[in-house]
C-alpha cells in the first residue's frame, strides 16, 4: 500500500510546481509561424501569422515592423490564440518583424521576431575617393602611361600620329577632349606644338588631373605646298647649274593597332550563364574565365559586368535572379583596347495554380511520431516541388502548460501531387500522449505564390 501513496504524493508535488511556474501576470508566450527568421521574400504583400499561449487567455496581438507599430488585432481570449495580418513593404530592404501577445489581464508577453530580406538588396558601392586640391604624385606601379608619336620633327604641311595607352585610370582627356584608354590620333601642326594628355585616377573631370603627359611636335624647315589636284603641273627642264629641288619624305609607316608593348586587344576566355532559361523567382549563375591582355598570360586591370554587377575580377562567377529576361555584358579594358561578350538569361513567367494545404495532423501511436497530410486543392498537379514544413507545440500536463517546442523548417519533396490527391509525411516529432497533452500548429511554405495561403497552416490538439 505504500507505493501508490508515494506516487500520489509525487503527482501532487509536480502539480503544485507547475502551478507556480505558470502563474498569471507573466504575459503570453508568442511565436511567429511566418515569415520565418532569415527568410528572403519578393517585393510583394507579406502574410504575418502568429500564435500565443497563456493560462489567462490571449486577448490581443500587437504587430511591429522595425519598431514602428503595424496593426493591433484582437484574439478570442482562449488559452491558445492566433492571428494573421498582411504587411505591404514599399521598397527592398532588411526588416525586423515583431509580434507581441497580451493576455486577458492586460499583461504583455515577450516579443517574437523574424528578420527578413525583401527584394534583391544590393550592397552599395563605396563612394569615390575625392581627389586632393593639388595633383598627387602618380603612385609607381598603379598607373601605367604611354604617350608617344611616330614622328616628332616635321616640315610644315606634314602630319604625325599620336599614340597613347593608359592603365588604371578613370578618364583621359587629349587636348581637353575625352578619348579612350588606348588609341591614336593624326595631327598636322603648322608650327611647333605641345600636346597634353590629362590622366584622372579615382575621379574624373572636372576635378584636377592626377597626372599629365606632354609631347612636343617640332615643325621646322620650308613649307611644302602640295600640287593642285585638278591638273598635273607641266614639267620644266632644270638646267644643269640649277639647285636640286627639295626631296619630299616618304609617307610614314603605318603604326600597329595595339600600342607598343601590348600583346593585343583583351581576350575573354569564356562567359556563360547556367541555366540560360529560368522561371521567375529562380536563379542563374554567370561564370567567366580568365581575361588577359591579348595572347599573353597577364590579366587585364578592369573587368565590368552590366547591368548590376559592376567591377569584378577574373576568373569568377556570380548568382543572379533577374525578374525578366536580361542580357549581361562583360566589358574588359586592357592596354590594347577593349573587348566584350554577352550572355542572355531568359526568364519565363511562373505558373501559379496548385493550392497546397495541410489537411490533417495525427499521431502514429500514443508515443508518436506525428504525421502530416498535405493535399493539392488547386488546378494542375505539382511536379518536383520542395515545400518547407515548420511546427510549434505547447506541451501540458493536467491541463497546465509545461513547456514548448518547435521543428523546422524541414524540406519535404513533392514529386507529383494531382488535384485532390493527398500525401502523408513523417514530421519526426515524437510525442508521449500517455502522460502529456499537446497543442500543435504546423505551416508549409511553398516555392510559388499559393492562391490560398489561408490553408497553409493547420492546428490540432492531442489527445
Amino acid at each position: 500500500m505504500k507505493r501508490p501513496i508515494i506516487c500520489l504524493a509525487a503527482v501532487l508535488v509536480l502539480t503544485f510546481a507547475l502551478s507556480a511556474c505558470g502563474a498569471p501576470g507573466q504575459g503570453p508566450m508568442t511565436w511567429l509561424d511566418r515569415p520565418l527568421d532569415g527568410a528572403r521574400l519578393p517585393l510583394a504583400p507579406v502574410t504575418i501569422q502568429v500564435h500565443a499561449s497563456d493560462t489567462d487567455g490571449v486577448a490581443s496581438f500587437h504587430f511591429f515592423v522595425d519598431d514602428a507599430p503595424l496593426v493591433t488585432t484582437s484574439a478570442d481570449g482562449g488559452r491558445l490564440g492566433q492571428a494573421m495580418v498582411e504587411w505591404i513593404p514599399t521598397e527592398p530592404g532588411t526588416y525586423t518583424i515583431r509580434a507581441r501577445g497580451v493576455d486577458s489581464q492586460g499583461n504583455p508577453g515577450s516579443d517574437a521576431t523574424s528578420v527578413v530580406t525583401v527584394g534583391q538588396v544590393l550592397t552599395p558601392s563605396p563612394p569615390p575617393t575625392v581627389a586632393p586640391e593639388e595633383p598627387p604624385v602618380e603612385p609607381p606601379g598603379e598607373v601605367q602611361i604611354t604617350f608617344t608619336a611616330n614622328r616628332t620633327n616635321l616640315s610644315p604641311g606634314e602630319c604625325a600620329t599620336l599614340m597613347w595607352s593608359v592603365q588604371g585610370a578613370e578618364a583621359l582627356l587629349l587636348e581637353g577632349e575625352p578619348v579612350p584608354f588606348s588609341g591614336e590620333s593624326e595631327v598636322c601642326p603648322q608650327e611647333t606644338t605641345s600636346y597634353t594628355l590629362a590622366v584622372y585616377v579615382g575621379v574624373g573631370p572636372p576635378s584636377p588631373a592626377t597626372a599629365e603627359r606632354e609631347l612636343v611636335i617640332v615643325v621646322s624647315g620650308p613649307a611644302i605646298t602640295p600640287s593642285p589636284t585638278y591638273a598635273a603641273p607641266t614639267p620644266t627642264a632644270v638646267p644643269p647649274s640649277s639647285t636640286p629641288r627639295a626631296t619630299i619624305a616618304p609617307p610614314a609607316t603605318p603604326v600597329p593597332t595595339s600600342p607598343p608593348g601590348c600583346a593585343g586587344r583583351p581576350v575573354i576566355s569564356s562567359f556563360t550563364a547556367s541555366p540560360g532559361t529560368i522561371t521567375a523567382g529562380q536563379s542563374s549563375t554567370l561564370s567567366w574565365g580568365a581575361v588577359t591582355n591579348g595572347n599573353s598570360d597577364v590579366l587585364v586591370g578592369s573587368v565590368v559586368i552590366n547591368p548590376g554587377l559592376g567591377e569584378v575580377g577574373s576568373p569568377g562567377s556570380r548568382v543572379v535572379s533577374p525578374g525578366s529576361t536580361t542580357t549581361y555584358t562583360l566589358v574588359a579594358t586592357g592596354c590594347g583596347g577593349t573587348a566584350q561578350q554577352q550572355v542572355t538569361v531568359t526568364v519565363n513567367p511562373a505558373v501559379f495554380s496548385a493550392d497546397l494545404a495541410i489537411t490533417d495532423l495525427y499521431p502514429e501511436t500514443l508515443y508518436g511520431p506525428i504525421w502530416a497530410r498535405i493535399t493539392n486543392r488547386g488546378g494542375p498537379g505539382t511536379v518536383n516541388h520542395t515545400v518547407q514544413l515548420s511546427c510549434q507545440w505547447a506541451r501540458t500536463i493536467l491541463d497546465r502548460p509545461l513547456d514548448t517546442g518547435q521543428m523546422g523548417p524541414m524540406p519535404i519533396s513533392i514529386s507529383s501531387l494531382s488535384p485532390g490527391q493527398t500525401q502523408e509525411f513523417n514530421t519526426d516529432i515524437a510525442v508521449d500522449l500517455h502522460q502529456y497533452g499537446y497543442d500543435m500548429t504546423c505551416t508549409i511554405q511553398v516555392p510559388f505564390n499559393d492562391p490560398n495561403t489561408g490553408n497553409n497552416t493547420y492546428s490540432e490538439s492531442f489527445p
